[in-house]
């Protein structure tokens, strides 16, 4: 009895582990039911050729989204499952930015794409395409719009406000909603 029991244990396991390496390797490899190589290369190449934004920007990043820049998107099952603060990372709103589709798609274009662009680049590129409503499209529209200078006079709570306002406009936009905004940043700021 202890022998069947074991043995059936075993095959459990191994059809688990089977398993598991199936979906993994699916799940890397889905992103090629969105787009084809080529298209993912100039999607890549858009993203590199994002133009450099000042050193204090991505600072303020770093500190409105810690660790986003440090993260790698991982294309396994585990980190889909429990969606840990992987939202935040660049890549992954470039990925849902190019590409409308599902989370395991997302994750696993999210991780070819870092594979082909630096965290920085997608920074950059994000903050490029992020939309600030009253027709500011990008950062550097944001910043003469809203503050009526060029990102390199920005001081730090400028920066902050508009790498706040990147991920939900509406509700942190300083013409309508100035105090939350303002209580955001400062929330930030004291960190």
């Amino acid at each position: 009895m202890k022998k069947v029991f074991k043995k059936i244990i075993i095959v459990l396991f191994l059809i688990g582990i089977t398993s598991w390496i199936s979906v993994d390797v699916y799940i890397y490899n889905c992103w090629r039911k969105k787009t084809s190589p080529e298209s993912l290369s100039i999607v890549c190449d858009k993203i590199n050729a994002t133009k450099p934004f000042p050193d204090k920007i991505i600072e303020a990043y770093d500190r409105v989204y810690p660790d986003a820049s440090e993260r790698e998107v991982s294309p396994d099952i585990l980190s889909i499952i429990i969606n840990d603060s992987q939202e935040k990372a660049p890549s992954l709103q470039i990925a849902y930015r190019f590409y409308h589709c599902g989370r395991p798609e997302l994750n696993s274009l999210a991780n070819q794409i870092e594979k082909r662009c630096s965290i920085r680049k997608c920074i950059e590129c994000y903050l490029t395409k992020s939309d600030y409503y009253n027709q500011c499209v990008g950062v550097s529209s944001a910043s003469e719009f809203y503050f009526k200078k060029n990102l390199n006079d920005l001081n730090e709570e400028e920066c902050l406000s508009l790498i706040v306002m990147s991920r939900n406009p509406s509700l942190y936009n300083p013409l309508r909603n100035p105090e939350k905004l303002k209580i955001k940043v400062n929330e930030i700021m004291k960190r």
